[in-house]
Parts: C-alpha cells; structure tokens; sequence
C-alpha cells in the first residue's frame, strides 16, 4: 500500500524516529549512520541534550543511544544526507515506473455506514468513527473529537512518553554501568580472598607437617637411645648366662673327681667361682626398671581437632549482611598471613623430654656395658642412682 506518493519499503526507510513521519529536508545524518529531521535532531539537543565545555555539547540518537558530539554550531554542524534527500525528492516528483493505479477508495470509510468517511474518534471506545454512527448509531452517547485532533494529540502523547522512554534508558544505562562495575569488584575480591584462605591452609598444613617431623624425630631418638641399651643389656645377660653354665659344666666336672687330693686342690678355687656367680645374679634387675615405657609421648589430638573446627573468618563477619561484609572487608594488601593471629592455632606444647635421672640411669648403664666389652669378667651392676 503507498502513502504519501512513496511505497510502503521505501516510505518505511524514509521514516524518521522522531516525528514518525517522512523525513523533512534538510536531513543530516548523525555519526552512527542514522538519519533525522534537522528540526528534530535540534528539538533532540534542545530538550536532552548536555553542554561539554565552552563551546560544545552532546545528544544522544533516538534510535540506538549513541553520543553524538556537536561544537558550537549545534545540530547545524552535522553533515547533510543528500542521498536520503534525493530519494524524497524523486519519489515526491515522479511515482515509481510502471506504477499501478491507486485503489478507488483511499479514505477509510465507516463499515456500518459504507457512504461515510470515518472523520471521528470515540473518546469512549478508543476507536475512529462516523459522524453518521455518533448521530444515529452506536456511538451516540459517547464523547467524540475530529479524527485529525485525535491523531495530533495522540501522536503529542506518544512522542512525549518515548521522551520519558529515553530518558529512562539512561538511567537503567548508569545503574547497569554500576551493576557491572561492582560485580567485576566482587569477582577480583573472591579470588583475592580465595588465594588468601589457600595460602593460610598451605602455611598450617608445612606447620603442621614440619611438627609432625619434629615429633616423630624425638620419638625416634629416644626409641633408638632405648633399643640400643636394651640390646647391650641383652648382650651383657648373654655372656653372664654363659659363664654361669661354663661354672656349672666345671662343677660338675670336678664333683665326678674319685681322687681327693685332685679334688681338694681345684675344690676351694670353683667354690668360689660359685659363691661369686650367686652373689651377683641377686643383683640383676628387670629391664622394665631401668627402661621405661614410651609413656610421655601420649598426646590427646581431640582438643586439637576441635581448635581446627573452631578455624573461621573475623568475628562478626558471619552475622553482617553478607554483600557488604563482604565488600567493607576485602583485603587492601597481600601480605603473608600471620598464622598465630588465626585463633585456635597456637603452637602446640613441646614434648616432655626425659628427666636427669632418667638420662644418667642411661648414661650409667652404657658405662657399664662398655666395662663388661673391654673383658672386666664381672656381673655387671644396672642398679641407678635412685636405687
């Protein structure tokens, strides 16, 4: 259907975003390719435009929002579109080749009074009528104004809430601008706070592994302190033990003897053998005496696992609101964190060492075994200072 002399495509194409209507020469066009009404583009700056500086300022396009910057002259100093110009021009002058014949009928007429043209518009049922229907038909007590005074007024109204519109856009503009600006902040803060919380748990845990080391490393020197004693005190029983039987093996020998003089010349010395056999296995001690058991080193890990469940962030934080807390609190460096600031994750007390007896009962027994080595011949004496 054409209108206005210009096709439906083309009159579409030549339509302006502002007054919706075919664009009225001078028609500039803007720096992001759309075109306007130079009246409309300077009604656009009038109303919402800015200044920038001195001698400049700046309006957005109606159709895609984007800055158009204008100097001193205003809208004026936009470039005219005399291709768009040309094309109104031609299509204004001449119809397209081969045109068609208009249709018989081009003003709407009323459908129940197919003789009248439709030249009213109902207030009441918001729609265009006859005057033939307000008299006689079914408008006649409706409120009813001149069809051309509807289509300004209405065509005012819809303008001035696309103004509104625009407006609006701004706005959701800044505030998306905002939006995204803070969720960017939010994400740098969580990967911040992310490798501060990895980086802790990484210090607790060589902390942790580094005194674990050192644990294992004194129980074991003192494990190895007391297998070497017992083992030297097992050596020492060994060679006593094969001495009391190489005593007793003589002994026997010697009571087979039938000649007395033989008998009472080795008799004296082997009783005495004996005699000093017997008086020192009275001497000898249970190894549970003198070694201890690895009783010290018990350690009751409850209390610790419940300081690691006790691990959390500042006191407080949890019951702030949760986005501002989160936001108020970032870190402003990132600087190594102080493990002993972190509650519940004091170092643990050190291990109970062996006491000075203890250490001296050891010290007496290496000694001793070292005498028995060097071919003493003698029972050797575990007996310690406190005994």
């Amino acid at each position: 259907m054409e209108q206005n002399g210009l096709p439906e495509d083309i009159e579409r194409l030549l339509t302006c975003p502002v007054c919706l209507d075919v664009f009225t020469q001078p028609v500039i066009i803007l720096p992001c390719q759309h075109n306007l009404c130079r009246k409309c583009a300077e009604e656009c700056y009038d109303r919402r435009g800015r200044v920038v500086g001195l001698s400049g300022g700046k309006f957005q396009c109606p159709t895609c929002r984007y800055e158009v910057m204008v100097d001193r002259h205003g809208v004026y100093s936009l470039p005219r579109n005399l291709l768009v110009e040309n094309l109104i021009e031609m299509y204004a002058v001449k119809p397209i080749r081969e045109p068609t014949p208009p249709p018989a009928n081009r003003v709407p007429l009323c459908e129940d009074h197919e003789d009248e043209r439709i030249n009213v518009f109902c207030l009441s049922c918001q729609k265009p009528t006859c005057s033939m229907c307000k008299v006689f038909g079914k408008h006649q007590n409706c409120d009813v104004i001149p069809i051309k005074k509807a289509y300004d007024d209405q065509k005012s109204e819809l303008r001035e809430h696309m103004s509104r519109l625009g407006s609006g856009i701004e706005q959701i503009q800044t505030v998306q601008a905002d939006t995204d600006h803070l969720r960017q902040n939010v994400e740098a803060a969580s990967k911040r706070a992310k490798q501060e919380v990895n980086q802790a748990f990484q210090q607790l845990c060589a902390l942790l592994e580094k005194r674990k080391t050192a644990m294992i490393l004194t129980i074991q020197e003192d494990v190895n302190e007391r297998i070497g004693i017992l083992s030297d005190m097992s050596t020492s029983y060994k060679k006593q033990r094969d001495e009391i039987q190489k005593v007793m093996n003589d002994g026997l020998k010697l009571t087979e003897e039938q000649e007395a003089t033989v008998f009472l010349t080795k008799s004296r010395t082997m009783i005495n053998k004996v005699v000093n056999q017997a008086r020192a296995m009275t001497e000898i001690r249970p190894p549970q005496s003198i070694v201890p058991e690895l009783k010290p080193y018990k350690i009751d890990f409850s209390r610790y696992h419940q300081i690691c469940n006790q691990i959390d962030f500042d006191n407080g934080q949890r019951q702030a609101q949760r986005p501002e807390s989160a936001r108020s609190r970032l870190p402003s460096n990132h600087s190594n964190t102080d493990l002993s600031c972190i509650p519940g994750l004091a170092r643990p007390p050190p291990i109970p060492a062996p006491t000075d007896d203890e250490i001296s009962n050891f010290r007496a027994m290496a000694d001793a075994l070292k005498q028995a080595e060097d071919g003493s011949g003698h029972l050797l004496n575990f007996r310690t200072k406190s005994s």
